[in-house]
């Protein structure tokens, strides 16, 4: 994140739009323009509808603690199926953005270049794994 203003061009793709329900509203106290206090909608919290599979978040159900009782159990399998989009399928879905780049700033230092290190024969198998 960063302070620097970002400016959005035109047809900027920023994702994809989800089907969400929403689950709350969040409401701001605010003076409309006779001086009376009014509660305002700020913002809304809501999660995404997946109709996928929640297999990759199963190892998450079997570890749940043995002293829940039924009801938490069932609160808490619901909200891990609730938020399963959160949850990485794979090293692969991770996703990136091309919208910010980073700046590393070296004001009195270039970026020095260092030879590569050879392994110790004893690891290259498993590191070929």
């Amino acid at each position: 994140m960063t302070d620097e203003p970002y400016q959005v061009q035109k047809d900027q793709l920023f994702g994809t739009a989800s089907k969400v329900e929403v689950i709350g509203l969040i409401f701001q106290s605010v003076q409309d323009g006779e001086g009376l206090k009014v509660n305002a909608v700020k913002g809304m919290a809501a999660f995404k509808v997946t109709e996928g599979d929640t297999e990759h978040i199963n190892c998450f159900f079997e570890a749940l603690p043995t002293e829940l009782s039924e009801g938490q159990r069932a609160e808490a399998v619901e909200f891990l199926r609730r938020n399963v989009q959160v949850f990485s399928k794979s090293e692969f879905d991770v996703g990136q953005t091309d919208l910010v780049e980073l700046k590393i700033e070296t004001p009195d230092s270039r970026p020095v270049r260092q030879a590569l290190r050879r392994h110790p024969v004893a690891y290259l198998l498993l590191i070929d794994d």
